[in-house]
C-alpha cells in the first residue's frame, strides 16, 4: 500500500500547490476602510469616494462631520474635491486549514525518551483532525481589493459626481474532508473508498472603471412621505470591466478505493480503483504570459458592463436608511479561452506488487496531475460570467453628546445572489460603532456573522482632519487575541486629500 499512498498524497499536494500558487498568479467583498472596521458595515454609513462600489448613493455625504456637536453637514463649508493621495487597499484572507491547535497538537511530534518522534494519532485523535473540515468541506477564501486612483467632485446643484480606477482580485478553494480522511486511515482490507466531490478552486482578477452619481433630493419626491423621510439621495455607478485572468474548476468528481472480490475459485482478493471526472474553464490575458513585462494598462481577456444602484434617507428622528444593489452585470471572456476536460479511469489492479500493477496507479495519478498543473485543454470562443451581485439594507444612528464626543451605531444585512469569487449565497449580518473622543480621531469596532468568514471582529481607527484623511483597519482582530485559532487575517488603509 505504500506506493498507493505515496502517488494519493502526490496528488493532493499538487493540487493544493496548484490552487496557492493560482492565489499569487492572478493578483473581497466590497469594503471600504472605514467599514473594515466596523465589520464591513457600510451601506448606511460609509460617504464620499468611499462609497462608490458600496452606495452610490452616499456619494452625496463627506466622510466626517464638521464639529463635535452637529452632525448634520453643511456643504457649502466643506471641501468639494476629494482624491485619493495614496492607492487604497484593502486584503481579506481566511481559510479553515490553518489551525495552530490541531498542528501543535498531533504534527509537531512527541517526545520519547528524550527523542521527538511522530506521534501516533488514535480514532478519537484523527476526528479531532478532521473537525477543520466543517460540512466535510475546509473553504479559504482570498479576497483583495485595490483603488488605484479616486475623485469626487460636490456640488449642492447638480449634485455628486465621482470617478474610480480599481483592481479586484478574488479567489476560493475548498477543499474536501477526504483529502485528509485518506493518508489518516488508508486503504481498508476489508474495503474503503474516498470520495473528492465539493473540491472547487474558482479565482478572478478584474479592473474597474467606474463612473458614479448621486443627487440629494433633499425631501423624499412623492409628496405623501414628505414630511417622514428628508436628505433622500439615489445614486447610480456605471461600470467598465476588464476581466484580466479567470480560473473555474467547477466539476471534481473524483474517487479511490478499495473493495475485496471473489475470484472463480472462491479466493478473496483487493481490488484497488479509481475514477476522475473534472471539468474547468480559464481565460488570461497575455499579462499573465511568462516573459511579459509589466505594464500599467494591460491588454484584457474578457469586458462587461457593470452597475450599482442605491438610494439613502433619513427617517424617525435622525437614523439613516441605506440599501443598495451592487455589480449587476457581467465579464465576458473571449481572449485565450480553454475548456478543459480530464477523465481517467483505475480498475482491475488486484496488487501493488507488480510492476504492471504499479503502472498503473501511477499512470492514473499522472494524467490527474499533469493536466491540474498545466491546465491546458481545448480552445473556445467565450465564455460569460457574472459579477458578485449582492443585495445591501442598512441602518445608522448618529449622535453628537457634548462633553462626551459624537458616537454612531450601525447595522447591516447583506445577501449575495450568486457563488461566484468574491461572493456568497449566505446572509451576512453585521453591526458596526463609531466614537469621537475629538472630531479628528474615530474610534471604530464592530462584529459580522455569516458570510464567508461566519464570524468576525473589526476594529480601527482615522485622523480625519480638514483637508487630510487616514483609515486603517481590519475586519478580523480575533487573531491578534487567540494566536492558536487563527483562521482569518484582514488589514486595510486609505488616505484621502480634500480641496
Amino acid at each position: 500500500m505504500n506506493t498507493t499512498y505515496t502517488t494519493t498524497m502526490k496528488t493532493v499536494f499538487i493540487f493544493i500547490f496548484t490552487s496557492l500558487l493560482l492565489s499569487q498568479s492572478f493578483a473581497s467583498e466590497r469594503s471600504s476602510i472605514q467599514g473594515l472596521s466596523l465589520a464591513n458595515t457600510v451601506v448606511a454609513n460609509t460617504g464620499g469616494l468611499d462609497a462608490i462600489g458600496i452606495n452610490p448613493a452616499r456619494l452625496i455625504r463627506f466622510e466626517r462631520p464638521i464639529d463635535g456637536d452637529h452632525l448634520d453637514e453643511d456643504y457649502t463649508e466643506l471641501p468639494h474635491v476629494t482624491f485619493s493621495l495614496l492607492p487604497a487597499f484593502s486584503l481579506n484572507f481566511g481559510t479553515d486549514l490553518i489551525n495552530y491547535d490541531i498542528y501543535s497538537k498531533y504534527f509537531t511530534g512527541e517526545i520519547v525518551n528524550g527523542k521527538k518522534v511522530g506521534k501516533s494519532l488514535s480514532d478519537a485523535d484523527k476526528k479531532d483532525v478532521l473537525s477543520i473540515f466543517p460540512s466535510g468541506i475546509a473553504e479559504t477564501h482570498l479576497d483583495f481589493e485595490a483603488r488605484l486612483f479616486g475623485i469626487t467632485l460636490h456640488n449642492n446643484s447638480f449634485g455628486s459626481i465621482g470617478f474610480s480606477v480599481s483592481e479586484r482580485f478574488n479567489m476560493n478553494f475548498d477543499l474536501s474532508k477526504d483529502f485528509l480522511r485518506f493518508p489518516l486511515y488508508g486503504l481498508d482490507s476489508l474495503g474503503s473508498e474516498y470520495d473528492f466531490n465539493g473540491t472547487t478552486i474558482n479565482a478572478i482578477s478584474l479592473r474597474e472603471y467606474a463612473l458614479t452619481y448621486a443627487y440629494n433630493f433633499d425631501k423624499f419626491p412623492i409628496p405623501v412621505a414628505d414630511e417622514y423621510i428628508s436628505n433622500f439621495a439615489a445614486g447610480i455607478s456605471v461600470k467598465y470591466v476588464q476581466g484580466l485572468a479567470y480560473i473555474d474548476v467547477d466539476k471534481y468528481n473524483v474517487k479511490v478505493g478499495e473493495r475485496a472480490v471473489r475470484d472463480e475459485y472462491g479466493y478473496t482478493n483487493l481490488s484497488i480503483y479509481g475514477d476522475a471526472d473534472l471539468h474547468f474553464i480559464s481565460s488570461k490575458a497575455s499579462l499573465f504570459d511568462s516573459g511579459k513585462s509589466f505594464t500599467p494598462f494591460p491588454h484584457d481577456a474578457g469586458k462587461g458592463i457593470g452597475f450599482d444602484i442605491g438610494v439613502s434617507f433619513e427617517a424617525l428622528s435622525g437614523v439613516r436608511f441605506g440599501a443598495s444593489v451592487v455589480d449587476i452585470g457581467s465579464v465576458e471572456w473571449t481572449k485565450n479561452v480553454v475548456e478543459g476536460k480530464i477523465k481517467s479511469h483505475l480498475t482491475g489492479v488486484t496488487s501493488i506488487n507488480s510492476q504492471e500493477d504499479r503502472d498503473s496507479i501511477e499512470a492514473f495519478v499522472d494524467r490527474i496531475q499533469k493536466d491540474l498543473e498545466d491546465f491546458k485543454g481545448d480552445t473556445i470562443s467565450s465564455v460569460t460570467t457574472s459579477l458578485p451581485t449582492a443585495l445591501y439594507l442598512g441602518a445608522a444612528w448618529m449622535q453628537g453628546i457634548p462633553y462626551v464626543g459624537n458616537c454612531l451605531l450601525a447595522v447591516q444585512y447583506k445577501q449575495g445572489f450568486n457563488d461566484v469569487p468574491g461572493n456568497t449565497t449566505r446572509p451576512r449580518f453585521s453591526v458596526g460603532a463609531e466614537y469621537r473622543p475629538w472630531t479628528f480621531l474615530p474610534l471604530r469596532m464592530g462584529t459580522a456573522f455569516g458570510g464567508k468568514d461566519r464570524f468576525s471582529i473589526g476594529a480601527g481607527l482615522g485622523f480625519d482632519f480638514y483637508y487630510w484623511n487616514l483609515d486603517i483597519g481590519s475586519e478580523n482582530i480575533s487573531y491578534m487575541f487567540v494566536p492558536s485559532g487563527f483562521h482569518q487575517v484582514s488589514f486595510g488603509m486609505a488616505m484621502k486629500i480634500r480641496i
